[in-house]
C-alpha cells in the first residue's frame, strides 16, 4: 500500500519481504520524502483569515462558484491543477478503496501586498461528492502545500424556508411546506368526522335503549314464562287461586 499523506509525503507498508511474508502479514512502515519538499521555498503556505479557522475544516458545496483562498509563500500555483482535493485514503488488501483525486476549474490568480488571492470553482456532482477531503495548493514547479482538511456538501437550494428550533436548522421547501400543510387539513378533517360519527352511533345506541326499556314495561308480566320445578310451582298456583 502507499498513501499520500496531508504533509506531502508518501506512507509505504505491506507487501512481500525477503521473509516471504505477504503484506497483512508484513508490519513494516516506511515514509517516502518526494524531492519536491526539497524545495521548501517554493511551497504554498494557505493563509486563513477571519473567514476560516485553523482548527476547523474548510466548508464549501459541490458546484460552488468563485470560492476564495490566499496563500503565501509560492508566487504562484499551476494554471490548471494548482487547486485540488483528494480524498482521504482508506486501503485493505493492497486496494484504495477512496481513491479520488479532484482539481478545481477557473483557477485565477490576484497578486496583493500581503500575499495571493487565488478563486475557483468546485465542479458539481457526480464529478465530485459530497464528503470529507484534504485540499492541496500546488505551485508552478509541482509543489503542493500542506493539506487542509475541507467538507464538501451537497449543492444548496434557493427556494428553501430555514425553520430554527433551539440550535437546529431544518430546510424545507415550499412544496414542503404546501403539502405538510394540505396532510395537517386532511387529519384534521377525518379526526372531526369520527367524532361526529361515534357521537351519532352514541345517541342512537341511546335511543334503541329507551325503546327496548319502554317495550318491556308494556308486557304483561303473567305471560312471562317461568322455567320452574313443578313442587314450586304448584305452590304459586295455590298462592294466586287463594288470592282470586
Amino acid at each position: 500500500m502507499a498513501a499520500l499523506l496531508p504533509d506531502g509525503t508518501i506512507i509505504l507498508g505491506g507487501g512481500f519481504n525477503q521473509f516471504g511474508d505477504v503484506g497483512c502479514e508484513n508490519p513494516h512502515l516506511r515514509l517516502f520524502y518526494p524531492p519536491y519538499l526539497n524545495n521548501v521555498a517554493e511551497r504554498p503556505v494557505l493563509k486563513l483569515d477571519g473567514k476560516w479557522h485553523s482548527n476547523k475544516p474548510l466548508k464549501f458545496f459541490a458546484g460552488q462558484k468563485n470560492a476564495k483562498l490566499y496563500f503565501t509563500g509560492a508566487t504562484s500555483l499551476d494554471k490548471s491543477k494548482g487547486v485540488a482535493l483528494l480524498a482521504p485514503q482508506a486501503f485493505t488488501h493492497s486496494y484504495g478503496q477512496n481513491q479520488r483525486y479532484v482539481k478545481m476549474k477557473n483557477i485565477k490568480q490576484t497578486t496583493h501586498a500581503t500575499g495571493t488571492e487565488v478563486t475557483f470553482d468546485i465542479p458539481a456532482i457526480p464529478i465530485i461528492l459530497a464528503g470529507q477531503y484534504h485540499l492541496f495548493l500546488i505551485s508552478n514547479d509541482g509543489v503542493p502545500s500542506v493539506a487542509k482538511h475541507t467538507v464538501i456538501t451537497r449543492p444548496i437550494q434557493k427556494d428553501t424556508v430555514v425553520v430554527k428550533r433551539r440550535n437546529d436548522r431544518t430546510k424545507l421547501t415550499n412544496t414542503e411546506i404546501v403539502l405538510i400543510a394540505l396532510i395537517g387539513v386532511i387529519c384534521t378533517c377525518f379526526f372531526c368526522f369520527g367524532v361526529v360519527f361515534s357521537y351519532s352511533k352514541v345517541q342512537m345506541r341511546r335511543r334503541e335503549n329507551s325503546k327496548n326499556l319502554v317495550d318491556n314495561d308494556k308486557n304483561n308480566s303473567d305471560e312471562r314464562q317461568w322455567n320452574m320445578n313443578p313442587a314450586r310451582e304448584s305452590v304459586l298456583n295455590k298462592v294466586v287461586v287463594q288470592k282470586s
